[in-house]
């Protein structure tokens, strides 16, 4: 590994280096070194160094909504979405869409309010391939990979004749309770998964 160049006090765009932050792995395994920046608008945010070395961060955001504001498409059903997926979810959002233009692009027109962002896998980041629209209500029929029921989320102990509802957040699985209904851990599950991800919840039906 290379040393390490002190970039504190550098300019990149609208912001300007802080300090060093902690290092942190995104979800494509790699470990990368984040600085914090203070934008001109006056936000504080976390920023990968290459990203901020090849101009690929210049603001904390505030420099999309100025060219997107110029574009016209504020309050627009896709504007919303990029904006609720940015704010919910920017770690596990590829780079490349934390520019709406971009997220546009791939994603193209959201022609109804129905029209809800998933994932193929929620194990990978908000991306071209990984994300497509699709109407409220649709339930993604992937699994967590974690349990032996069909609910995701969900795993039966059978050391304790016990159904164990978790659900991963960033990479790391937090335990929600054991159950002695397996729909009621499901429905633990879902709780927390709304409570985390919102419109872009991966519920279970339960029947």
């Amino acid at each position: 590994m290379g040393v390490l160049i002190d970039i504190t006090g550098e300019r990149f765009g609208r912001l300007i280096v802080l300090r060093k932050s902690d290092t942190k792995k995104r979800l494509s395994g790699r470990r990368d070194v984040f600085w914090i920046c203070q934008c001109d608008c006056g936000n504080i945010v976390e920023v990968q160094r290459d990203n901020l070395k090849l101009g690929n961060t210049k603001s904390c955001g505030c420099l999309n909504i100025d060219r997107i504001t110029k574009h016209g498409m504020v309050g627009t059903n896709i504007y919303d979405a990029w904006i609720s997926m940015v704010t919910n979810h920017k770690l596990e959002v590829t780079e490349a869409w934390l520019n709406f233009e971009n997220f546009y692009k791939d994603m193209g027109v959201k022609e109804s309010e129905e029209l809800v962002l998933f994932r193929y896998d929620n194990e990978v980041e908000f991306n071209k391939t990984n994300c497509f629209w699709k109407r409220r209500g649709y339930i993604n029929i992937q699994r967590e990979g974690f349990g032996n029921s069909k609910y995701k989320g969900v795993h039966y102990e059978k050391s304790r004749n016990k159904y164990q509802s978790s659900i991963k957040i960033n990479g790391k699985r937090y335990f929600l309770g054991r159950y002695s209904n397996e729909k009621d851990a499901a429905i633990a599950y879902n709780k927390k998964s709304l409570e985390t991800y919102g419109e872009f919840a991966n519920l279970n039906i339960i029947d």
